[in-house]
């Protein structure tokens, strides 16, 4: 049994250096996981290639130390190239989170295998006619964010999200009944700041 059959998203960290207040990501990832939270995903949009993937070692190092290797997934957001990288240095990263513009989800799905998971996230009306129209046996999850940046929260706070409006709501709910996959909610704040982390309530979102 992979990872992708107990993918558990229901505490959800996604960081970078450029969100963690100088702290090493390795030790954020550690101080999540003692707090419960069950998927990470490493996200830079400054870093390069070679950053990413050795950001993406430090946290699969913290997740191994945790005993947890197998149990939380770790992801990569966009960068499909740096996640075959990683593997190929032997760095256990589970797959790859990418946005409706980035690489295609069946490239990622090609390429990754059958075990790895992809997520895709998309304002939640766009998503609206990908699941409509896609072939949703490709992704493992669906993320969908508001069109509106809300206020920066001071700490990372693990809280249920909202789509972007009652109308989105009405019609998204239906359609995650008929996709055979999760589906969360993130709100579209471009830079979380993780000062301190809390235990999870239900759903994390630090995007």
């Amino acid at each position: 049994m992979s990872i992708r059959d107990n993918l558990d998203i229901s505490a959800y960290l996604v960081l970078g250096p450029e969100n963690t207040l100088g702290r090493p990501v390795g030790d954020v990832v550690a101080q999540a996981l003692d707090a419960g939270f069950t998927c990470i995903q490493v996200r830079s949009k400054v870093a390069s290639a070679r950053e990413i993937i050795a950001l993406t070692g430090d946290a699969a190092q913290a997740i191994a130390q945790a005993g947890k290797t197998g149990q939380v997934a770790l992801l990569i957001d966009d960068r499909l190239d740096c996640v075959l990288a990683a593997r190929e240095q032997g760095i256990a990263v589970d797959g790859v989170h990418v946005g409706q513009s980035d690489i295609p989800v069946e490239v990622c799905r090609k390429l990754l295998g059958p075990d790895a998971i992809v997520g895709l996230s998309a304002r939640c009306e766009e998503m609206l006619e990908y699941v409509k129209t896609a072939d949703m046996s490709l992704v493992d999850y669906l993320a969908s964010a508001r069109s509106t940046r809300p206020r920066p929260s001071a700490t990372a706070d693990a809280r249920p999200t909202a789509p972007s409006s009652p109308r989105a709501l009405r019609t998204w709910l239906p359609s995650t009944r008929q996709a055979p996959c999760p589906s969360w909610w993130a709100e579209a704040s471009r830079k979380p700041i993780c000062r301190s982390l809390r235990p999870p309530a239900s759903t994390a979102s630090l995007w």
